[in-house]
């Protein structure tokens, strides 16, 4: 019934109905009038669930503020997968509910609070969150207004996956990745198509255990780490991320994986393995700034990206730059021209692995002399010449 609209009108009486369970009415913006909940006298039971446009139960035509609305034989409720559900009621008249025993709300993460107006429920003492967790701060509205607040923190959570979920544009604002992941390991972002950041950097180690994160298939994303703007890291001392594994895949509108404002505020000096793959709108991968600081990077992989220079131009880095790297692949790469458009070569004395298919646009090998490289031709490598 993805269609309806509406369940019934004013004039339609139900009055012996018992049980009530609405679900997938993806249309429904909102399930009765309080004149349709004074017909059902005898409703013990209400289960509304995984419709997608509900955004309240009860709509506020036809009564008053200071009447009330009566739900005299419920004494269940469930309210579960309501994705843009903001309350039960928006109208300013009371709630009574008797016989109220039993509340589930359970994903409905964008309620705000139960109801504007007073409500009655004598008998209830919790509302149930899951079949062994339950919430109770005094009332009803509290306890809704509430719950979500201390369900979002996970002391013991390691690992996380993020799939399909295509209405969300942030993952979380920056109170709850400062308060909530301390523990988290592995993060694994997968087919959300509205977001355009991942790890918002507000406090200096909101994300302290993270060390492999993984992002794949969304098609909005614009930059990976981005600095909070109205929460900058300002008086801060550079931060150290623990990341040491990064994978990104089939992110077409990616521009940056750090923001140009966190370049100098944040140091990820254990990163030991970057895999960047069919990112075509990505023109540069590593700021210089960030490029000094890894140390440990040992693996570098690129392909099917719209990269023209591995390391932004945009400040000087040793020579010795990844004193650790063991892996070089580049692939598919047609745009690239090199890596680094400066005056002097770099070296990797450490690197065992060297694959480069479809880059036609960078010469590889070169022997001239530094001082005779043009920097719009500088190849990948620069090999000294062999005298007798």
């Amino acid at each position: 019934m993805g269609n309806i609209e509406m369940i019934w009108d004013n004039q339609v009486y139900f009055t012996h109905l018992k049980t009530l369970d609405v679900s997938h009415c993806n249309q429904l913006t909102k399930i009765f009038t309080p004149t349709i909940v004074g017909n059902l006298v005898k409703l013990a039971k209400l289960r509304i669930s995984n419709c997608k446009m509900l955004t309240q139960v009860i709509n506020n035509e036809g009564v008053k503020e200071g009447h009330a609305v009566v739900f005299n034989q419920l004494k269940s409720m469930e309210l579960d997968g309501l994705a843009w559900l903001r309350c039960f009621s928006l109208g300013g008249y009371g709630l009574i509910f008797p016989l109220l025993e039993d509340v589930i709300v359970t994903r409905c993460f964008n309620m705000e609070f139960f109801s504007k107006g007073p409500i009655q429920a004598p008998k209830l003492e919790k509302v149930h969150v899951s079949l062994a967790t339950w919430f109770w701060k005094g009332n009803l509205n509290f306890t809704i207004q509430n719950m979500y607040e201390e369900m979002v923190a996970f002391p013991s959570l390691e690992t996380l996956y993020i799939m399909a979920l295509d209405n969300i544009e942030m993952i979380w604002d920056s109170q709850v990745a400062a308060d909530s992941f301390h523990n988290i390991k592995s993060l694994h972002v997968h087919g959300c198509n509205k977001l355009v950041n991942i790890v918002p950097f507000c406090t200096p180690g909101p994300f302290g255990s993270l060390d492999n994160l993984v992002v794949e298939e969304c098609g909005l994303l614009k930059v990976v780490f981005k600095l909070q703007p109205s929460n900058p890291l300002e008086g801060h001392l550079v931060a150290c991320f623990q990341l040491k594994k990064l994978k990104l895949f089939g992110l077409p509108k990616l521009k940056c994986v750090w923001d140009k404002e966190l370049h100098c505020q944040v140091n990820f000096q254990c990163l030991c393995s970057i895999s960047v793959s069919r990112c075509q709108s990505l023109t540069s991968l590593i700021p210089a700034i960030i490029a000094r600081d890894l140390t440990q990077l040992e693996e570098l992989t690129i392909d099917e990206c719209g990269i023209v220079e591995l390391i932004e131009k945009n400040g000087l880095v040793p020579k010795n730059v990844f004193p650790k790297l063991t892996s070089l692949k580049l692939k598919h790469l047609t745009k690239l021209k090199c890596i680094y458009t400066r005056t002097h070569a770099l070296h990797w004395s450490t690197l065992k692995t060297l694959e480069v298919d479809g880059c036609n646009k960078v010469e590889i090998f070169a022997s001239k002399p530094e001082n005779e490289m043009p920097l719009h031709k500088w190849p990948l490598f620069l090999i000294e010449k062999v005298r007798p």
